[in-house]
């Protein structure tokens, strides 16, 4: 799992897949003022038509945010 608040983005790795959730939607849901199937609504599953997503990282080199 990696926040990036640049792009306001959570992304979770699971089962060989890669899920983009809104963060400020994950917050709001932690704290009580959504609920979870909300969240689940907003998922966007990532690196469709790729095959399986077996790793993944994001950081920031040079005022910029990378990721593989």
């Amino acid at each position: 799992m990696v926040a990036i608040q640049d792009f306001d983005k959570f992304l979770v790795h699971c089962e060989s897949a890669l899920y983009s959730y809104p963060l400020d939607m994950v917050v709001r849901t932690s704290q009580g003022e959504l609920t979870l199937e909300s969240l689940v609504n907003s998922e966007e599953k990532l690196g469709q038509g790729h095959g399986e997503v077996l790793f993944f990282k994001a950081g920031r080199v040079a005022n910029r945010t990378l990721s593989e």
